[in-house]
């Protein structure tokens, strides 16, 4: 297995850049390449930084535009996908474990995702305008991603079959601490108190969605992760805003 695989895995799968794999991975490359999600994260955030500097002559609100568009095209929207995707499935499941699952893949989007993702992403934009130093946004991808990673670690999947099950099963659990423990140090050492908080926020959001979700369906499915991940920036975002 080459050494890269696990690594071009989760570049492939966590963004639309021109990434080609040198052989089909097995399971256990899947299972690690979540260990890379922060350091894809890092990658998100050094593109929309420089996104964020190029266009920094331009009007405010056209510069979060700009960035905004270019965000969600890197990510190919595959997270907002997976708010849409929660949102319906919990406001339509009416507290039944089957049903939502059984929404959850529903391709179509129903009027709280709609409304959802229009209030996301106003928020996302509203935000990017209030901000004054691209430079934060190097940190905001690589907070969410490590979430996603600690969500794999402490929380059941709930399909007993899928890409979630293979990802989590093969998931080297003591590795992923090391790796959440130099993301958390990394974040802090580049944004100081800032960064301690936006850890410390987004800690809360996974804990308080992880409850939610554990008292309706028992764990997380992968459009949880993708939920998870939009909600986490957003948090982010808007917080960077107000200080």
């Amino acid at each position: 297995m080459p050494k890269l695989l696990p690594f071009l895995v989760a570049l492939q799968f966590l963004t639309r850049l021109p990434v080609r794999l040198p052989i089909t991975p097995d399971d256990k490359s899947m299972g690690q390449s979540i260990l890379y999600y922060p350091l894809v994260g890092l990658i998100i955030g050094i593109i929309i930084s420089l996104i964020f500097f190029i266009s920094d002559n331009v009007d405010d609100a056209l510069q979060a535009a700009l960035v905004l568009f270019c965000w969600t095209l890197l990510t190919g929207a595959l997270h907002l996908d997976g708010l849409a995707d929660t949102v319906d499935a919990l406001a339509g499941g009416h507290g039944q474990k089957g049903r939502i699952l059984q929404i959850m893949k529903d391709p179509a989007a129903g009027p709280m995702a709609v409304i959802t993702l229009i209030c996301v992403m106003l928020l996302q934009y509203s935000a990017l305008i209030s901000i004054q130093d691209g430079l934060v946004l190097i940190a905001i991808p690589v907070i969410s991603r490590a979430l996603v990673l600690l969500l794999f670690i402490n929380t059941d999947y709930v399909r007993e079959q899928g890409l979630g099950s293979t990802l989590k099963t093969h998931l080297p659990h003591k590795t992923a601490y090391w790796v959440l423990a130099i993301s958390s140090f990394t974040v802090v050492m580049f944004l100081g108190l800032d960064g301690s908080l936006l850890i410390g926020l987004n800690l809360a959001l996974l804990f308080y969605i992880r409850g939610k979700l554990i008292k309706s369906i028992g764990g997380f499915s992968g459009d949880v992760a993708g939920a998870l991940l939009v909600l986490s920036e957003t948090l982010s975002l808007v917080t960077v805003a107000i200080l």
